[in-house]
């Protein structure tokens, strides 16, 4: 009998508590719910703003599809993704202060994610800041010792800081954990050259282009093995070289430069003159250029110049 009267009296409890909640519900007008609706309106606010800006960027209208990432970011602060794009597109327009606050803010957010923070150390390198940048590289590390881009990100803040043998050993690191990471390789042979070592550096960069088809050579590769055999003096093979980089879509000015520079050292003035013309015709507006030519053809009417820059 006690136990039927109790159970009667749990039921008159859950019922009393419902009639109370749905009177309370119902003098409030739902204003009990309206932070949680306004929250959901705000994320989904800042879901239209965030594809509004990926349409902009798909159509090339980078400042509408920032602001459109601005809108997005104030209706969701707490969105690291969303500061994650919008510093994308300042880093590629080299507006590294806009990208660095939102990074910073994004890593706030999600400090174990150490792809993030090299790409904060980046923006940070990008500017000149050499001391964060090397610590977002660190801390990285500290959380993944096996992330290649934070040892790649080692080496470059060294090497910005002109320590090179430091710089070799990090990005060396790095190609050890990705054995392909392109980039690295030719950072690698740079560093060679720069060091005063062109054999080891030829030999990185013949060792890179060899694993590439016919053609199909990254146009930096080409263009440093080019210039690394005119520092051995090899010109023939520099022009053979230089040659197949400015026949290519993808040439660029500097490879125009080099081929003429070559070609001037190897005693072939007229070719010379003729590839930096050819050079011009692709890029009118490029100074260096202009310039290069008129030293060469002051040279070939006999005026007195320099021939310094072409033999750098």
């Amino acid at each position: 009998m006690s136990q039927l009267l109790n159970l009667r009296l749990r039921k008159l409890t859950r019922g009393s508590i419902l009639v109370l909640a749905l009177a309370v519900v119902a003098s409030t007008g739902c204003h009990a719910f309206r932070p949680f609706q306004q929250v959901n309106n705000s994320l989904a606010d800042a879901r239209l703003w965030e594809q509004g800006g990926r349409e902009a960027l798909s159509h090339g209208n980078i400042d509408e599809a920032k602001n459109c990432l601005r809108r997005a970011i104030n209706n969701a602060p707490g969105d690291r993704q969303i500061r994650e794009q919008l510093a994308d597109i300042c880093m590629e327009r080299d507006e590294y202060p806009e990208a660095i606050a939102e990074l910073t803010r994004a890593v706030d957010l999600a400090e174990e994610d150490a792809e993030l923070r090299v790409k904060l150390g980046r923006a940070y390198l990008k500017c000149g800041k050499l001391i964060p940048a090397q610590r977002q590289a660190e801390l990285a590390l500290e959380t993944d010792r096996q992330l290649a881009s934070a040892w790649e990100l080692c080496g470059q803040t060294h090497w910005a800081k002109k320590e090179l043998p430091a710089a070799v050993a990090d990005l060396q690191r790095a190609l050890s954990i990705e054995p392909k990471r392109r980039g690295v390789q030719v950072q690698i042979a740079c560093l060679h050259r720069q060091m005063g070592e062109s054999k080891r550096a030829l030999s990185g960069i013949e060792q890179l282009l060899s694993q590439y088809p016919d053609g199909q050579e990254p146009q930096d590769a080409l263009l440093l093995q080019g210039v690394v055999l005119i520092d051995l003096h090899q010109y023939s093979s520099a022009i053979e070289q230089l040659q197949m980089a400015v026949n290519r879509s993808d040439a660029t000015c500097e490879a125009f430069v080099q081929l003429s520079r070559a070609q001037f050292l190897a005693g072939q003035p007229s070719l010379a003159r003729s590839t930096l013309t050819r050079g011009l015709e692709r890029y009118p507006a490029e100074a260096k250029l202009t310039a290069l030519l008129n030293q060469l053809q002051e040279i070939d009417s006999g005026h007195v110049a320099t021939t310094g820059s072409l033999k750098r």
